[in-house]
């Protein structure tokens, strides 16, 4: 089973570019990578999903707030 995820995967997940990702991080408290500094960014799918049940609990999926 997969434990982490990468920028790739999160953009594919989600359809969004890497501009919106890097929007998310800054303004929609998307979870911080767990990755070392000054390494490409990966994350826990775990906080991710966490992540997701959170938002769509008020209603970011639900009205298409992806971007």
């Amino acid at each position: 089973m997969k434990t982490v995820i990468t920028i790739p995967e999160v953009l594919e997940r989600y359809q969004i570019g890497r501009q919106s990702l890097w929007r998310w991080r800054k303004t929609k408290q998307f979870p911080n990578p767990i990755s070392p500094i000054n390494a490409r960014p990966f994350w826990r799918l775990s906080d991710i999903e966490n992540w997701e049940a959170i938002n769509y609990k008020i209603g970011g999926y639900e009205s298409g707030n992806y971007s």
